[in-house]
């Protein structure tokens, strides 16, 4: 005795899923004159997408970028006939091919995301306000150190920063670039659970879209993700290959009777008529200033001493101790030696829009009589900045932040009795780069319409450069090397 049955049915020719048996939504109305022809499943890079026939006199009712929703027919009554829909296929026109009849290929919320392009930085800052630095690398935990803000999941603005984890990563990307109600998305929870709250060091995603951004940070812990249609919407769904159920497919080759048990896969040209605006952004390199910065002290108050030879390495053989006293001299750009008096950027960068970090001075645009840059042009005043005299001797300029470093190996007499006095002031006109890129943005259709605009990011910072000096330089309207490509 046996417990399996064998089943016999003859070849068919009819499609598996008959024409009456699925309905077809256009924009929310359904539509009897569009027929599904095949609906293809499939994950990154390929996404589901079905091709459908329409008659040709149905032309001027069809246009790109029209929502598209397939519901197949079922009997969902327990005993008594009861008509219901499900929906197996949600996705927008992405072309249109006109012949005999019309053929369409819409395709799911993917299409959409492909034309996100992922730049700049969403930054956190401490009034729970978010700004976008739009010429920042969207670049997560740069050489292995941390830039996720801890007011949120955005970027940091402020000096102690946490690790961006790969869901973090993930999160960020779809909450700041997925129109929010458009697409349901998985929580921080969830995302990290999958991800095994795994961190991530240098990844970058600036300038591509943000199926690739996503891509590139689902490959840091091998997860892949596709799109589902509910009933609820359009859903992203996130998961690792391998531990879902098994699933035979069976594909007959062109020309063979289509078989109850199997499909038909075809292939067609298509022409491709997208009604999508391009816009272009062209990025050169970031805005540099010329300016003269006011420096305070950048060392501990408390190894001050009025005693000469504690601070010369000729006299002091500890001297290591108290290296920067009187020595290193420092903007405060980040706030780092007093976080209530960070220099402010604003009026030299003529945007409030820039991020509270370290920075480093460069050499000033205001030129000699040789046509040649003066360089690092550094000030003191014995009389409490009444009036200021330039700084002869030889000084070092800090890499790492904004400030000098006194390298004289004994402090003339002239400083040391302003120290003593309390009256010593130091200054510095050099060049500080700004958070912002030179650039132009050029379109070839509408941007305020129901028009979807793809972003197509060019950077080009040795072509196109802006150097200015400010009002804020004690050289401004004299001769400099200032550009405004």
């Amino acid at each position: 005795m046996s417990n399996s049955v064998e089943f016999y049915h003859a070849q068919s020719n009819m499609l598996a899923t008959g024409g009456a048996s699925a309905n077809v939504y256009l924009d929310g109305e359904f539509c009897d004159f569009i027929i599904p022809r095949s609906i293809f499943f499939a994950v990154n890079p390929d996404f589901n997408h079905a091709v459908l026939k329409a008659a040709n006199q149905k032309i001027n009712e069809i246009r790109c970028g029209q929502k598209i929703v397939i519901k197949a027919i079922y009997d969902s009554g327990m005993g008594i006939p009861c008509i219901d829909e499900i929906t197996i296929f949600s996705g927008f026109i992405e072309q249109i091919e006109i012949a005999e009849e019309i053929t369409i290929r819409a395709e799911d919320y993917s299409c959409r995301l492909k034309r996100k392009t992922v730049y700049g930085q969403f930054v956190g800052l401490q009034d729970s306000q978010t700004m976008l630095m739009e010429s920042a690398a969207t670049i997560f935990n740069p050489d292995g150190k941390g830039n996720l803000s801890q007011n949120g999941h955005l970027f940091a603005a402020e000096r102690n920063a946490n690790l961006f984890r790969c869901a973090d990563a993930i999160y960020y990307l779809l909450i700041n670039y997925v129109p929010s109600g458009e697409l349901i998305i998985p929580t921080l929870l969830e995302l990290g659970q999958l991800t095994n709250n795994c961190e991530i060091a240098d990844v970058d995603v600036t300038g591509l879209n943000l199926i690739e951004a996503l891509s590139r940070c689902c490959k840091q812990t091998g997860l892949r993700f596709k799109f589902d249609s509910t009933e609820t919407g359009e859903a992203i769904v996130f998961y690792r290959p391998g531990q879902g159920r098994e699933v035979e497919l069976n594909c007959q080759h062109a020309g063979e009777k289509l078989d109850i048990s199997k499909t038909n896969i075809s292939e067609f040209a298509r022409r491709k008529f997208t009604d999508v605006t391009s816009r272009y952004i062209v990025q050169g390199d970031y805005k540099t200033f010329e300016a003269t910065f006011n420096l305070v002290k950048g060392w501990d108050a408390a190894l001050e001493a009025n005693d000469y030879d504690r601070y010369s390495p000729n006299t002091n053989e500890n001297f290591n101790e108290v290296r920067d006293v009187y020595r290193k001299w420092v903007l405060n750009e980040a706030g780092d030696y007093n976080p209530e008096s960070a220099y402010d950027f604003s009026q030299i960068f003529q945007t409030s829009n820039y991020i509270q970090r370290k920075r480093r001075f460069f050499p000033t645009l205001t030129c000699g009589e040789d046509g040649s840059s003066i360089g690092y042009y550094l000030e003191v005043s014995y009389t409490n900045g009444s009036k200021w005299w330039p700084y002869m001797n030889s000084f070092k300029v800090l890499l790492d932040q904004c400030g000098i470093w006194l390298s004289v190996e004994q402090l003339d007499t002239n400083l040391w009795f302003a120290i003593i006095k309390g009256v010593l002031k130091v200054r510095i006109t050099a060049c500080v780069t700004s958070d912002e890129r030179i650039n132009y943005t050029a379109t070839n259709g509408p941007v305020c319409s129901n028009m979807e605009v793809e972003d197509k990011i060019i950077t080009l910072p040795k072509r196109f450069k802006y150097q200015k000096v400010s009002s804020k330089s004690i050289f401004a309207n004299g001769k400099a090397a200032e550009i405004d490509n």
